[in-house]
């Protein structure tokens, strides 16, 4: 499992006319060269909320294959209890047809 190094760990959004820091943190582990497992973990200090997606692909070829997609969004403000925000699961079949 490795850190993907070629992002910084933070991402500059604009909001309300300000720049807003998001720290976030990107994982990839490949089982093989057509299976690999993603995960990136957000905090967003101004909406005061953390978000994950996890990504299972098996690729056929080129960008073709199956592809599981979980992403989750939860408030952590201090004034509520944590509260979940959204949260998907999606399924994804993909292929390449050659004529």
């Amino acid at each position: 499992m490795g850190v993907d190094l070629r992002r910084p760990p933070w991402r500059e959004v604009r909001h309300h006319n300000r720049v807003v820091p998001r720290p976030r943190q990107a994982a990839l582990h490949s089982f093989t060269s057509l299976a690999s497992l993603e995960g990136l973990l957000q905090y967003n200090s101004q909406a005061s909320a953390f978000s994950s997606n996890i990504r299972f692909a098996l690729l056929n070829r080129s960008g073709t294959g199956l592809f599981v997609v979980y992403n989750n969004q939860q408030d952590t403000s201090r004034t509520t209890p944590a509260t979940l925000l959204g949260q998907s699961f999606v399924v994804k079949m993909s292929r390449l047809f050659d004529f």
